[in-house]
């Protein structure tokens, strides 16, 4: 029998062992996550590329099927933020496949629920708890798809707040005597909205 030499074909690393190093990797993958779509979905509502947001813009009531309303450019995007995460922190450590399952099935629930429409558990605890605000519920999203400029956070607010400081986006900047808006909105009428979600009013 003869032995053939083996070429390391990649530099992700994986390990069964779910222990500190992966709990740190998973952490990390998912504020990678909420920079990179924070970021992504600021860019999208740039006038020149709302032209790809607006396909997922044009559900204004949101339901649990509304995340996967995208243009392909949209998806593409969200998709190299999502997978490029997981190449990105399994280079830097050795993580367990089920730590890179829980990030995948993470990402995917958060997506369904924060378009729900519904403040289910956690998110109707996490609403009534003025420390944990910074966490985006679906009644955040909700008042996003209505009026488009706020709201632009994926999982927290920090980074749309720190956007906000650092990059003229979201808010109006002067050009002669015009003022140029630097997001793009829904110009559709705001459509009638449900009072009430599982039984708790809803201030949007």
């Amino acid at each position: 029998l003869h032995s053939f030499p083996t070429r390391r074909s990649s530099d992700l690393s994986f390990s069964c062992e779910v222990n500190g190093v992966s709990v740190v990797g998973f952490l990390l993958m998912i504020t990678l996550l909420d920079f990179g779509l924070s970021l992504w979905h600021r860019i999208l509502h740039l006038p020149s590329m709302y032209c790809y947001h607006k396909v997922h813009h044009s559900v204004r009531i949101t339901k649990p099927w509304t995340n996967e309303v995208e243009h392909p450019v949209e998806a593409l995007g969200n998709a190299i933020i999502k997978y490029g995460n997981l190449v990105l922190v399994s280079t830097w450590f050795q993580l367990s496949p089920k730590v890179a399952f829980a990030y995948f099935m993470f990402s995917t629930w958060y997506g369904v629920m924060v378009h729900s429409g519904y403040n289910l558990p956690p998110f109707g605890w996490i609403s009534q708890m003025p420390a944990l605000s910074f966490i985006i519920t679906p009644q955040h999203h909700q008042d996003h798809h209505l009026h488009g400029g706020r709201n632009l956070g994926a999982i927290t607010s920090i980074w749309d707040t720190l956007f906000q400081k650092v990059v003229d986006v979201g808010l109006f900047r002067q050009s002669g005597n015009t003022t140029t808006r630097l997001t793009k909105e829904p110009t559709e009428p705001i459509p009638p909205i449900p009072t009430q979600r599982m039984g708790k009013p809803w201030q949007v």
